[in-house]
């Protein structure tokens, strides 16, 4: 009766600490693909048009002039349940009135890290129009 108590109690403990291993890396990898999202709208934002990117992302925050570019700066909105998260900060460089570029950074203004995924507020309604 020990021996089988003993199996079972060894058994349980693999399954549960096998769910737990399987739900952490199940976790992380949800993350590590909303990063990427949010890396690879860097690229498929590119060429998009002020109008286009003004109908999916509203109206920006902050408008500045720099000789032929304009940036366009998004704030997400303040992240919920996620520890060390930040608001994203995310700037559109236009140029001859289309996307050439796309910045992120956190509200303090510091590199964004782990708290990129907070940005696909902002890129992801532009994301879904570049599909179509």
């Amino acid at each position: 009766m020990r021996t089988s108590w003993g199996l079972r109690r060894v058994g349980l403990f693999t399954v549960v600490l096998t769910v737990g291993v399987v739900l952490a890396v199940g976790n992380s990898s949800c993350v590590a693909n909303l990063s990427r999202r949010a890396h690879l709208a860097r690229v498929d934002l590119a060429g998009l048009s002020r109008s286009e990117l003004l109908a999916c992302a509203g109206e920006p925050v902050r408008v500045q002039h720099a000789g032929e570019w304009e940036y366009l700066t998004y704030i997400s909105p303040l992240p919920t349940k996620r520890e060390n998260a930040d608001q994203c900060v995310a700037t559109f460089m236009v140029r001859a009135g289309y996307v050439d570029g796309l910045d992120y950074e956190t509200a303090s203004g510091g590199l964004i890290g782990k708290s990129i995924p907070e940005c696909l507020s902002i890129v992801d309604p532009c994301l879904a129009l570049r599909k179509n």
